[in-house]
């Protein structure tokens, strides 16, 4: 295994949209190429940035069960951001994410109120998904969502953050929990 003193001895891919290839021969040519790279943690999206596939919570946790013997195999792990700042998860609320910065993003009302609604469903259904098809083993960590930010009013992310990783850790008390902030 490759050690990099600098990431704790981890060496993390970034694999945006490898949970959505629509071949599992395609994922495994990324886990192939995740290890030639000396990897050890392959960072996934659980939104698809490329906005083909609109999964639920439930079907990115089947995938994941799907792919966890091509993991092992491999001798990798995930890491998994809920969703990502650029690709709301499945039945947002309208207005937690539009157009700022000259982007799509996830907006104020998602962090101070609506996550708890579609976001917080999609997490639960993911995790406990990944947990009924016993492929925890898979998950080096939980992350709470790429890029996550409030540049309008920069405190609100900080009970957002706080709150939702107390929902992450009473559905997984184990696993870590990575923010995801720029």
């Amino acid at each position: 295994s490759t050690t990099d003193p600098l990431n704790g001895g981890y060496l993390i891919v970034n694999m945006h949209g490898m949970l959505f290839h629509p071949n599992e021969s395609d994922i495994a040519e990324d886990l192939t190429y995740a290890r030639w790279l000396g990897g050890s943690i392959v960072r996934v999206f659980a939104t698809d940035s490329s906005g083909k596939a609109d999964w639920n919570g439930k079907r990115v946790g089947e995938r994941i069960a799907q792919i966890a013997p091509l993991l092992r195999k491999a001798h990798l792990r995930l890491i998994v951001a809920f969703v990502n700042n650029h690709e709301a998860v499945p039945g947002e609320a309208n207005g937690s994410i539009g157009w700022m910065d000259n982007y799509v993003q996830l907006l104020l009302p998602f962090y101070t109120d609506t996550w708890r609604n579609a976001y917080l469903q999609f997490v639960r259904d993911l995790i406990s998904t990944v947990q009924w098809y016993s492929a925890q083993d898979v998950i080096f960590g939980w992350e709470l969502g790429n890029e996550l930010h409030t540049p309008v009013q920069p405190t609100a992310i900080e009970p957002f953050i706080t709150q939702a990783a107390a929902a992450v850790r009473a559905l997984d008390p184990a696993t870590p929990i990575l923010p995801g902030t720029m």
